[in-house]
């Protein structure tokens, strides 16, 4: 994978397999740290904008489908 920002890390060619072993040791990972956020995405054509997400806590946007395209805002 490679850190494109700090923290942020992205693998456009990984497979189903190997991101989910990733997001299981994310998950145990996440319940011993105990805060912050985890968001991951992937390529998956069944959903909106042809993008899946999955996420950890509670990330510092809200996402929401709006017509088959994902958006986000920061509820203040």
């Amino acid at each position: 994978m490679v850190e494109i920002g700090p923290g942020v890390y992205v693998a456009p060619t990984m497979t189903k397999g190997v991101r989910t072993r990733v997001w299981s040791v994310l998950q145990n990972w996440f319940g011993a740290l105990g805060g912050g956020a985890i968001v991951i995405c992937w390529r998956n054509r069944n959903e909106p904008g042809h993008l899946g997400i999955a996420t950890l806590g509670s990330p510092p946007c809200v996402l929401f489908d709006a017509d088959g395209v994902y958006l986000s805002f920061r509820p203040d």
